[in-house]
């Protein structure tokens, strides 16, 4: 089951936003508090980003049914849950609501009363609940057949497919409602992570609630620690890209670069499209005299069968740079800050590509004593 395997994966935590000075209470009725002779535990927990912890507890006995748990408000909507034993019971905290007023009756069913959100979430959970059935019940019908793994794979994966597809007409509906947020990092039976951030579709999700909770919840811990969340997968998401980009020796259409040379002068790779390029970074102050006759003898040599050089520079001494490659005839272009890094997937020093007339790179790393086989 590799492709559910996938999916599995560490699951952000709902966190805290910055909490104010007023409290709230959860007003908790149960409706079968006893179910044996010793007394259980109720409590209140918060889902926070360092962990679950405990913010009030109360013991339920059989003449007891009624309780008044506390925590902390915040700025933006929150996040907790009261557990009795094994039994979870998830709920929304808005930032304008003092007293919540919920019943538990029984190890599954609770309400909460006068809460459009926590309605939502309750809706969203018993979907939840019926795919996560559905999905155990898959397993219970091809038990230990190994041969049938790929089939149950398949099908699995369907009600997974069929869960992603509610959760992103809720979150499309409304990329703001806490209820969005927290259906995109939630666990499927068996540790099934649904949403991936490596997913580009999967992330538009993530980045919809990010923008939705920017415009409305700005600056609060919540909202950044989500735009943090977001903009990892997209800089992870790009470096996968490139290193795939990469990963074959001829590849089409190069990246484009612009930087100045030493006379300040904008100077594009794509200028030098038609030809074959010679693409070169390298840090000016480690190369030594034999580097720079060495640069010089391929230039004369291959200028003559269409060979151009756009060297790229990474020295932070930019007044040395412009001195080395005052007399240099190929184009030598400065780039202190390192942007070309992440787009040509630049590793190690020195480091070329070797671009083809028709825009195709097919090779990299070559050595420049080689350069006859490839530039005809």
């Amino acid at each position: 089951m590799k492709s559910i395997r996938r999916m599995v994966g560490s699951v952000l935590l709902l966190t805290l936003c910055a909490c104010s000075d007023d409290g709230f209470t959860v007003k908790v009725s149960v409706e079968s508090p006893q179910t044996s002779k010793e007394s259980k535990m109720l409590y209140l927990e918060n889902l926070g980003v360092g962990g679950i912890s405990v913010t009030d507890s109360a013991v339920v006995t059989s003449s007891g049914r009624f309780f008044s748990l506390k925590g902390a408000k915040s700025d933006c909507p929150s996040f907790y849950r009261l557990r009795m034993a094994d039994k979870t019971y998830p709920f929304i905290l808005e930032p304008n609501i003092s007293i919540l007023n919920l019943s538990i009756k029984d190890s599954v069913a609770y309400s909460v009363a006068n809460s459009e959100v926590n309605q939502r979430l309750l809706e969203y959970l018993s979907f939840e609940n019926s795919i996560n059935d559905s999905i155990k019940g898959e397993l219970d019908r091809f038990g230990t057949e190994i041969l049938q793994r790929d089939s149950l794979d398949a099908r699995i994966l369907s009600w997974v497919e069929a869960y992603k597809d509610s959760v992103k007409h809720i979150v499309y509906a409304n990329p703001a409602s806490p209820v969005s947020y927290f259906s995109l990092f939630r666990k499927l039976a068996f540790g099934i992570v649904p949403f991936n951030p490596a997913d580009k579709k999967d992330l538009r999700l993530y980045s919809a609630v990010a923008t939705a909770w920017h415009a409305k919840y700005k600056d609060s811990p919540r909202e950044k620690q989500l735009y943090r969340f977001v903009t990892k997968a997209r800089s992870e998401m790009r470096m996968e890209e490139y290193e795939q980009f990469f990963s074959n020796v001829a590849t089409t259409n190069f990246p484009d670069l612009s930087f100045a040379d030493a006379k300040g002068k904008i100077r594009s790779l794509s200028d030098l499209k038609g030809k074959y390029i010679l693409l070169d970074f390298c840090v000016y102050s480690q190369l030594s005299p034999s580097d720079y006759l060495l640069f010089k003898n391929v230039y004369e040599t291959y200028k003559k069968k269409g060979l151009e050089i756009y060297q790229v520079s990474y020295d932070p001494d930019t007044a040395y740079w412009k001195k080395a490659v005052a007399d240099l005839p190929w184009v030598c272009v400065s780039d202190p800050n390192g942007y070309s890094v992440r787009t040509y997937n630049v590793s190690s020093l020195p480091y070329n590509y070797l671009i083809d007339k028709s825009g195709n790179i097919v090779a990299k790393n070559i050595s420049l004593d080689k350069l006859d086989a490839w530039v005809k």
